[in-house]
């Protein structure tokens, strides 16, 4: 039974072969980097974030929450892009180690 599987699984052409071969090396390159630009890009993520909170706390009002001051940025233009963008990463490099 397992010979069988093993004979229908494996391609008989050289460049089938050759092919899965190389689609498995992009693959494995692929998690590599990953597995590189997911840490710094999180890193980048929380630069940011660090930045909005102090750009949100500099100033000369009390402290304490004032109604009167509004930031100018909102919250999709400052973290739904970078939380997006790291989900995907994240589950992509999860995908490929599994």
């Amino acid at each position: 039974m397992l010979l069988v599987l093993l004979v229908l699984t494996l391609p008989h052409d050289p460049r089938m072969r050759r092919l899965r071969v190389l689609t498995c090396l992009a693959l494995l390159g692929v998690g590599r980097a990953l597995n590189v630009f997911v840490p710094v890009f999180y890193g980048r993520m929380v630069d940011r974030f660090e930045e909005v909170v102090k750009e949100i706390h500099s100033g000369d009002s009390p402290p304490g929450p004032s109604p009167h001051v509004v930031p100018h940025f909102t919250l999709g233009q400052v973290f739904l892009p970078y939380v997006l963008v790291y989900c995907i990463l994240f589950f992509v490099q999860v995908v490929l180690h599994a």
